[in-house]
């Protein structure tokens, strides 16, 4: 009898030590260590791009995170010390006190050479200047007998040389040959190119030629639109250099379908010269 109160005396005590270990695991685990560590609470990354860095203390600290700016690169369309970029990514579901790290636009543009551009086409100083992040401010065509080729580059007013090292983004001025022709161009020899071409391709070859975009009159989604060229302005006279050439641009050029490209340009005339006459009633 004895044996037997023993033997329940010793299953009892084993079965509150497993049941005070289980509890104590579970206080452990699902009550004592949540409290320290913020176990399954996570913090949403805010969105920091285009944020000023004098922005990261309300948007960053105040939130229980960190930063850490640890790269620079240049966008000229933002102002600097603005964020360009941040990982991880807005949205992004963090720990408490995680590190967000940031790159942001720097305070000046890094430089880069002007390229050789003398003796050469203005097509192809318009690419060069492109590829080199760089940019044309004008040409002034100047009397030679070399037809749109550059005679000078000029940056903030002085001639430059090629080379040189200037801010990524800096516009350029240039001295373009007139081919000897007094500055005038016969539009005949310049249109029988364009007709039925696409709009990027009859661009150049407008600029090419000493001659500058006017108004374009586009079918497409925008005045932007891709498109061939249907019609231009100034169709056979002699025109200035720098005279302003206006286009009709259409989606899809077939040359059966004329009646039909004016008909659609004059209705969308129409309507803009509707909207203009609205909204000057308004004013």
């Amino acid at each position: 009898m004895k044996k037997t109160t023993s033997l329940k005396k010793l299953l009892l005590s084993a079965v509150i030590a497993v049941a005070f270990l289980c509890t104590t695991v579970f206080a452990f685990f699902f009550l004592y260590l949540p409290q320290t560590t913020n176990h399954g609470e996570t913090i949403v990354v805010p969105n920091l791009i285009k944020s000023h860095v004098d922005e990261l203390e309300s948007k960053v600290i105040k939130r229980q995170l960190r930063y850490e700016i640890n790269d620079s690169a240049y966008a000229e369309d933002l102002p600097p010390l603005t964020i360009l970029k941040q990982f991880p990514e807005a949205g992004s579901r963090v720990k408490e006190n995680r590190k967000i790290f940031l790159s942001v636009n720097s305070l000046t543009p890094p430089s880069v050479p002007v390229p050789q551009l003398i003796e050469g086409t203005l097509k192809n100083a318009q690419l060069l200047i492109k590829a080199n992040d760089l940019k044309i401010e004008k040409w002034n065509w100047v009397p030679h007998i070399g037809h749109n080729t550059v005679r000078k580059v000029y940056y903030n007013g002085k001639p430059i040389e090629a080379g040189t090292r200037i801010p990524k983004g800096s516009k350029l001025t240039l001295d373009v040959g007139d081919g000897g022709r007094n500055g005038l161009i016969i539009m005949s020899q310049i249109v029988d190119n364009i007709y039925g071409t696409p709009f990027e391709d009859s661009k150049y070859l407008l600029l090419g030629s000493g001659l500058e975009l006017g108004k374009l009159r586009n079918l497409g989604d925008s005045s932007n639109a891709p498109g061939f060229i249907y019609k231009v302005s100034h169709k056979r006279d002699t025109v200035r250099m720098g005279t302003h050439i206006d286009l009709w641009i259409v989606p899809q050029y077939d040359s059966t379908k004329f009646e039909e490209y004016e008909q659609r340009f004059m209705a969308l005339e129409f309507q803009k010269n509707q909207m203009d006459s609205t909204a000057n009633e308004q004013d």
